[in-house]
């Protein structure tokens, strides 16, 4: 499911009604030469706080509705949004539809519940559906422009997936707008072919045997052994999960889950069916190095390093802790050593300190003892 909006700065109403609606525009050559090869269909048009019908007197009734608009430089007069849908396979195009102008009714609700809105279906194209609404700036005879933060439409977009999943199940739609950057992780080269062919064939059937393989396996085994039984061979490439399949020209392509946009989701399937799988995975790499010529004593070292790597870790706490004690044991010696020529400066300190003090007392002495004098000295004789 798409959701895209574009803002226009100027009141160009019948423009755009006019290639919305391309069968009915007749008055604007321009226009109508670009969209002679879509189609409309008039059935499924919806008029949401529109009292006119017809390109002109829509058109009218929007202008009308500008005009209340507080004239501002760049402000946005209408927005021009598209709603699309994909057409899977085994759904039928009238339910397509029906299922489609029932989430554009729910996307006006929640986007712009009190605008002008004008919205016409297009079935132009044979693998999507897609809706083209005119959306006034402002709402019906309102003076101010309705702005949606950034964070708040995209709280939109996601809710209406979200209820497109939920309540349509049977349109087999695709997690778009909430779907995770891995999920969205597709390769440059498979994101080229999507944009000429609109289609990703190959990838499509991998992923959709992969997880059918994951939805019908209760275990690991049945896992491979499904995939198997449709020319499909599991394996592994370092961390990466990988199937190598041989198509019906003899092609043989190996494909990683993460480029197909399975690895999370087979990751969740493995911690529920077969939680010591990655263990096995590292034992059975070290064995393939082993086989492919590589160094015998390195492979085996490679695959007993599940087993030793603890014992590894034990010795290295160990060694960490004895290091410490002898560090401790060091550094108190050395405290010992260096208490006595501290003991024996504050000894010195201190008589120094005394000798200080005694000369003080001296001198205070002999200060009084000849204050005492002066006085006798200048008293009078009786």
């Amino acid at each position: 499911m798409i959701i895209k909006s574009m803002s226009r700065k100027s009141a160009s109403f019948e423009q755009l009604s006019g290639y919305m609606d391309a069968q009915k525009s007749q008055n604007f050559e321009q226009l109508s030469q670009y969209m002679n090869s879509e189609k409309s269909d008039e059935r499924y048009d919806l008029y949401h706080n529109l009292f006119s019908q017809g390109q002109k007197n829509i058109a009218e009734e929007f202008l009308k509705n500008s005009e209340f608009l507080k004239k501002r430089k760049n402000g946005n007069f209408l927005y021009h949004e598209i709603l699309s849908i994909s057409l899977e396979k085994d759904v039928a195009l009238q339910y397509a539809k029906d299922s489609l102008r029932s989430i554009a009714l729910e996307y006006i609700s929640k986007r712009c519940p009190n605008n002008l809105v004008y919205a016409c279906l297009h079935e132009d194209h044979t693998d999507h559906l897609h809706y083209h609404l005119m959306i006034s700036a402002n709402q019906r005879g309102e003076a101010t422009r309705v702005r949606l933060k950034k964070t708040e439409f995209d709280t939109i977009k996601r809710d209406l997936e979200n209820h497109v999943l939920v309540q349509y199940p049977k349109l087999k739609q695709r997690k778009v707008i909430t779907a995770s950057n891995k999920e969205k992780k597709i390769s440059r080269k498979a994101s080229d072919q999507k944009r000429r062919t609109g289609r990703l064939d190959r990838q499509e059937a991998v992923r959709d045997m992969i997880q059918k393989a994951m939805k019908e396996a209760s275990s690991f085994e049945v896992f491979k052994s499904y995939l198997a039984d449709n020319n499909f061979i599991y394996g592994t490439r370092g961390k990466n999960y990988k199937v190598t399949v041989t198509h019906n020209n003899g092609k043989v392509v190996a494909y990683r889950f993460a480029t197909i946009g399975v690895h999370n989701e087979f990751e969740r399937y493995l911690d529920r069916v077969a939680p010591t799988e990655r263990y096995q995975d590292s034992q059975k790499r070290a064995r393939r190095n082993k086989k492919e010529g590589g160094d015998a004593e390195q492979a085996k070292k490679s695959e007993d390093g599940a087993q030793t790597q603890y014992k590894s870790k034990a010795d290295a706490a160990a060694d960490r802790k004895s290091a410490e004690q002898k560090t401790k044991n060091s550094n108190v010696k050395n405290k010992q050593q260096s208490s006595e020529p501290f003991e024996s400066k504050k000894t010195e300190k201190s008589a120094f300190a005394q000798d200080v003090e005694n000369i003080y007392e001296k001198k205070k002495i002999k200060k009084a003892k000849k204050k005492t004098k002066t006085l006798n000295r200048k008293s009078p004789k009786r």
